[in-house]
């Protein structure tokens, strides 16, 4: 094995390290502070030795305060002799506590520094994390509008939600409006399909836009309320199962202008417009695009 393959291993090695020092730091305070616990309830059946020894300390002093007042003591013993000795007394009694919880008191210095190391590493690492999904959400945001000024606003659709609007037909007097009727590659990006897997979800077309809309409002209503609305939120109103994503975007009432957009929007309009119109029948599914601000917890 030569020095270079030696070499590669020990920086790959430490990078693994790094990777999970966060780990391993946390494993370290809650074992040091098992320790810390368990070596202090030790010591202490010892300590009753450090606090019999400094109330003789005390007793001594008090005896030859008390001797001196009564004229019996062979020396003088002074006040100032009295504040040494107490000095001195209290000395003692510490050091000798020191000398018995030196060891649980490192043990619970190492348990706090190992914490907070991992706490901060978890924290900076969050705070990258962040500014890289920023980086690329804003990346991506460019890429859909240049997308939409080639190529129109139904190719855009396909690519982000991995489906094709379907053509409107007519059936009697009214018109069929499906959208998403042929499976292509691809996945939405806070995207959501309501439809008979929603526990809201009714057979009725007009019911289910409607539903859409007032919930909605609801949620519009909730931002306003609270100043900030998770997507995890919008989900359980919907009836649909919370995500991973869900739980760290959203939307928040930025002070900012142009920070942010102040307002929910599923992207129901052209649906609302059809029950409007009555030609949303026989619609089996509703495809939402939630306007979300990305993610809000740096800016709550």
């Amino acid at each position: 094995m030569n020095i270079g393959t030696i070499g590669r291993a020990l920086s790959r090695s430490m990078l693994k390290v790094r990777k999970q020092s966060p780990h391993l730091l946390m494993g370290i305070g809650i074992a040091a502070g098992i320790g810390c616990v368990v070596m202090a309830c030790k010591q202490t059946l010892r300590a009753h030795e450090v606090i019999e020894h400094h109330e003789d300390m005390i007793s001594a002093i008090d005896e030859a305060v008390l001797r001196e007042k009564e004229g019996t003591s062979s020396v003088e013993y002074t006040d100032t002799d009295r504040k040494k000795d107490l000095v001195i007394a209290y000395t003692q009694t510490g050091i000798g506590f020191l000398k018995l919880y030196w060891l649980p008191l490192l043990l619970g210095v190492v348990s706090v520094g190992a914490l907070i190391g991992s706490h901060g590493i978890m924290v900076k690492r969050n705070i990258a994390l962040v500014a890289a999904y920023k980086g690329l959400e804003e990346a991506f945001k460019k890429y859909r509008s240049k997308v939409v000024g080639e190529y129109g606003e139904d190719k855009d659709f396909e690519f982000v939600s991995g489906h094709k609007k379907g053509e409107k037909t007519e059936e009697g007097n009214d018109t069929l409006i499906k959208l998403a009727t042929e499976e292509v590659e691809g996945a939405g990006l806070y995207m959501a399909v309501f439809d008979s897997r929603c526990r809201e979800w009714e057979e009725t077309p007009m019911y289910n836009i409607t539903r859409l809309h007032l919930i909605e409002q609801h949620m519009q209503q909730r931002l306003q309320m609270q100043g900030h609305l998770f997507l995890n939120e919008v989900y359980d109103a919907l009836g649909m199962d919370r995500t991973k994503e869900g739980a760290i975007v959203g939307w928040v009432l930025d002070r900012t202008p142009g920070e942010a957009d102040g307002y929910v929007d599923f992207n129901i309009h052209e649906y609302l417009e059809a029950g409007h119109d009555g030609k949303l029948h026989g619609c089996e599914e509703f495809y939402l695009e939630f306007n979300v601000d990305g993610i809000i917890f740096d800016r709550i």
